[in-house]
């Protein structure tokens, strides 16, 4: 008898601590969809330095002159300076940080200055 009832605390045990799992997964969930749109809010508006300061070290690190800016990736950066003349002139800082499990936030930085953002899923091929 008391096999029966140790095994049925158990059996018990084992449900409640399943449930609690559910639960704080759950919530884990909810904090990491409030920083993503935290990094959303404000990467635009702190200059390179401060966005290293507030998200880490990046993945990628990498400066180019826009006349050097080609493919799908980069045409984000081009068309923000589309009417300039001599891209040779204008020193671009690519900087990638990883966002989440499943994706990248990219910022290119003129002057240390903020010009344009672009999040993209891992894996994704330009």
């Amino acid at each position: 008898m008391k096999k029966i009832y140790l095994i049925s605390f158990l059996l018990f045990l084992n449900i409640a601590c399943k449930n609690n799992k559910k639960q704080v997964q759950s919530i884990n969930q909810k904090n990491t969809t409030k920083l993503v749109q935290k990094k959303f809010d404000n990467i635009m508006k702190l200059n390179k330095v401060e966005a290293i300061n507030e998200y880490g070290v990046p993945v990628s690190n990498n400066s180019f002159t826009l006349d050097n800016a080609f493919g799908e990736f980069r045409n984000g950066i081009n068309n923000v300076f589309q009417d300039i003349k001599d891209k040779k002139e204008i020193k671009i800082d690519e900087i990638t940080w990883e966002k989440n499990t499943t994706t990248y936030i990219t910022v290119w930085y003129h002057k240390s200055m903020p010009k344009y953002y672009y999040v993209w899923e891992k894996g994704t091929e330009f």
